[in-house]
């Protein structure tokens, strides 16, 4: 099950973040261009409060995922766990945030960039061992009137009502 976490599930937070060490070294933020790691409990308490947190849940958390605003004009997704879990939390993250782009940055060998890939992430940046994904937002080519709604196919297939003759019984 994914849920949003709330500041009532840090320990679960916490208890992820110990027993599933990042090899990798990419779920961090960034503070005055440094990067913490996150295992400190303090700090999961603060990122629950200020950033969109979401976990998949499966007899304890599995996967984590953070949305991470702290640039006004760009917004990081952070995760972590295996590719499956991962991938089932992307699915739900991909269709939240349609509307504004995501950014993740990852290094080249982590099993994860497969998942982001797959799940519409393109890269747009290469910085030696570490690759940066773009998620785009979702912009209607045009806006749906009324009409459009009404001829995108009714199940009767009476959508075109102008051409049809109306028959008296």
């Amino acid at each position: 099950m994914i849920e949003r976490l709330s500041l009532r599930s840090s320990i679960d937070f916490y208890n992820f973040v110990l027993l599933h060490r990042d090899i990798f070294n990419d779920f961090y933020i960034t503070e005055n261009n440094s990067r913490i790691m996150i295992n400190q409990l303090s700090l999961i308490e603060k990122i629950l409060k200020t950033q969109d947190c979401y976990g998949k849940f499966d007899k304890g958390l599995k996967a984590l995922c953070i949305i991470f605003r702290q640039k006004p004009f760009r917004t990081y997704l952070k995760i972590s766990g295996n590719k499956k879990d991962c991938g089932d939390l992307l699915r739900l993250i991909r269709w939240t945030f349609a509307k504004s782009e995501l950014y993740c940055k990852v290094k080249k060998n982590n099993p994860l960039l497969e998942v982001l890939k797959y799940n519409g992430f393109f890269p747009i940046g290469d910085r030696g061992s570490e690759i940066l994904l773009v998620k785009k937002k979702f912009v209607p080519l045009r806006k749906l009137i009324p009409k459009d709604i009404n001829d995108l196919g009714e199940e009767d297939g009476n959508h075109n009502r102008k051409n049809k003759k109306s028959y008296k019984r």
